[in-house]
Order: C-alpha cells, then structure tokens, then sequence
C-alpha cells in the first residue's frame, strides 16, 4: 500500500524535509533546490507543491500538463486566501512526485485511500501553515506506462469519494 510505504519512509527520514519521489516520475535537475528554496522564504512555509505534465516517448515533449497558475514567480499561499489559489494548490496535489513537506508540520499520517493517500498530510498542513505553489513545472510523470490508477481494486471506492471523504 502507497499510503503505508510513505509513512515508513516518512519515519524513518532524518531530515527536516521530505520530497516524494515516485519510481517512474521525473524531476528537473533544479527540483529539490528549488522546493528547498520555497522552504526558506519563511518558517512558516510547511509543504510546496508544483505544476506537472505528463509525457509520451521523450521527456521534453509533454502530451498533456496541468495549468501554471504561478505565472508571475512561486506563489505562497495560505488556506485563507482567495479561493481560486487554494483550488490551484489542490489542482496540483494529485500525484505525490515533487511535493515536499517540512517534516516537523506532518502532523496527520499517509492515508491508505487511492488517489489520495499523501493528500492527507498536505491539506492537514495546509490548514495550519503556508504552502508554495511553484511556478516551474519541476516534475514530469510517464503517460502510457501502467500505473496504479490502471488497478481495478483502486477503484473499489471511487476517486471522487475519496476526495470527498478528504475534505470531509
């Protein structure tokens, strides 16, 4: 299970952040700096997220990504800002390559709910601290490889009821 296996890295990480790192994305050569960076723009910074695409034979070339909605420069944002950038972080949090927690803000352990499991953590965080939505896309994840979302036993509860039963 995702959730169970982020929660034993998460414990035994020694770090003061943790970037997830799934087995067939890809991160730019400046990722981690650039999530460490977000880090230092205030204490109170307590998980970063980022745009994301998803790419066919070569890495360069995406075949779908996710909106930029930091077009000016990395956005931080609180849960009490504007709606429309408190729905653009959550439009981002949907696959764990490239989000970063500061580990001591994790109050809230990786969940065993598909689609969701490391969603858990960030929207508990999100509650509490800032979060920086970066503006450069700094992960790319593979478009026709098999992943876990292909596994009907995902399935078993919906999608969209386990962002229900998140926000919930």
């Amino acid at each position: 299970d995702c959730g169970g296996n982020q929660e034993v890295c998460r414990n035994l990480a020694t770090g003061e952040i943790i970037y997830l790192l799934s087995g067939k994305t890809r991160i730019s050569k400046d990722a981690l700096m650039k999530a460490y960076n977000a880090f230092k723009l205030s204490d109170d910074i307590g998980a970063v997220t980022r745009p994301y695409y998803w790419f066919g034979k070569d890495v360069f070339h995406p075949v779908r990504a996710k909106e930029q909605y930091a077009k000016d420069g990395d956005m931080v944002v609180s849960i009490n800002d504007d709606i429309e950038k408190v729905i653009a972080v959550f439009k981002t949090v949907d696959n764990p390559g490239g989000i970063a927690y500061r580990k001591e803000y994790l109050d809230m352990p990786f969940n065993d709910a598909p689609f969701v499991e490391f969603t858990y953590p960030f929207a508990s965080i999100f509650k509490k601290h800032k979060v920086v939505l970066l503006k450069d896309y700094t992960m790319a994840c593979p478009a026709f490889l098999h992943s876990h979302s292909q596994d009907p036993y995902v399935y078993d509860k919906s999608p969209m009821q386990n962002w229900i039963d998140l926000f919930n």
